[in-house]
């Protein structure tokens, strides 16, 4: 960003951290936020309410995480002193904070001025000339983000996805409503890869061998990256629920060397070992083709003609949900 450091050896805070915390506020201090005390089944009239955002506000509560002793890990000086010696490298690039308002509804209706995040991420997806990678744990892209990828399709853009499997999906209500964009995606020309809840290779993954041998790992991250030159990391999914209904917040950074580290983390995420790589395939009559899952089992490559699941009722149950019209609500 474009902090920096001062010659009294000061870290001085810059544009990027400030709109962080004024963002912060802004929620903190808007007629939506509620103090949790207020919920309680006594004093929940509209003056409890002004009394506890009162308290709330002239004397904030301590906090404190039982189980991390904070006060241990800022004494041992640790990760400051290793970035202020050289020890730990930092990347500076230019920073840009997005983030939706908090009456995104009434802004999204027009009847309020605000932010809206969809937009800048729309703007810098549409801006692409060669190469789009998408981490999005839910995929719902709705109207506007299908044609946000046939655009760039259209100029011969690569679209590549890794999102969350059947197996590895914890939502089965998200899950449904990313089934029916699986073929039309893939028609466009849309390269889509499911993580497996069983990696095959952690490396890269965030998580030890060990703890992937129990079929747990799924995606929570969201992550872009834009021409192996800038990056988006932030809160949204690329959903519909995201997109108009969540109040999200992310960074768009310009570093190329973020950018490539994004890129490989990629790489290792969809690789054959850890990814279903979704494909389509004619039916034997030629009509309607339909999806396979490629990966790789052991030291032989695999394909499923129908979606792995953790069971026959899993299955059943994203399959039938899919049959509501539910998509603006994901």
């Amino acid at each position: 960003a474009e902090e920096q450091f001062a010659d009294n050896d000061v870290f001085a805070v810059g544009p990027v951290v400030r709109q962080l915390s004024a963002s912060f506020d802004e929620f903190w201090n808007h007629a939506f936020s509620i103090p949790s005390e207020a919920l309680a089944k006594a004093g929940t009239s509209h003056g409890a309410l002004r009394e506890h955002r009162s308290l709330a506000t002239d004397e904030p509560a301590e906090v404190n995480a039982d189980g991390i002793d904070f006060v241990a890990r800022v004494n041992s000086g640790e990760p400051l002193a290793g970035m202020l010696s050289g020890r730990l490298p930092l990347i500076w690039a230019p920073v840009q904070l997005i983030s939706d308002s908090p009456d995104k509804k009434s802004v999204v209706d027009g009847t309020r001025v605000g932010r809206l995040m969809l937009r800048p991420v729309a703007d810098a997806a549409l801006a692409v000339q060669s190469e789009l990678l998408m981490i999005t744990p839910y995929l719902i892209p709705g109207d506007e983000g299908m044609e946000i990828f046939r655009d760039l399709r259209q100029r011969g853009v690569r679209v590549r996805i890794l999102t969350n499997s059947l197996m590895s999906s914890e939502v089965p209500l998200a899950h449904s409503g990313y089934m029916g964009y699986r073929v039309p995606l893939l028609e466009d020309g849309v390269e889509l890869y499911e993580i497996r809840a069983m990696l095959g290779n952690t490396r890269g993954s965030g998580q030890t061998a060990a703890m992937s041998l129990n079929g747990t790992y799924s995606l929570h991250a969201k992550m872009f990256v834009f021409d192996r030159k800038s990056i988006f990391v932030g809160s949204m999914n690329f959903d519909q629920r995201s997109m108009h209904l969540n109040t999200e917040i992310g960074l768009l950074i310009d570093s190329p060397e973020l950018a490539r580290e994004l890129v490989r983390r990629f790489e290792a995420m969809a690789q054959p070992a850890n990814a279903y790589e979704l494909k389509l395939q004619p039916n034997e009559a030629g009509s309607r083709q339909h999806i396979i899952w490629r990966t790789l089992e052991g030291e032989q490559m695999v394909d499923y003609q129908k979606e792995p699941a953790r069971s026959g009722w899993q299955k059943f149950l994203v399959r039938f949900l899919s049959l509501l019209p539910l998509d603006d609500e994901l």
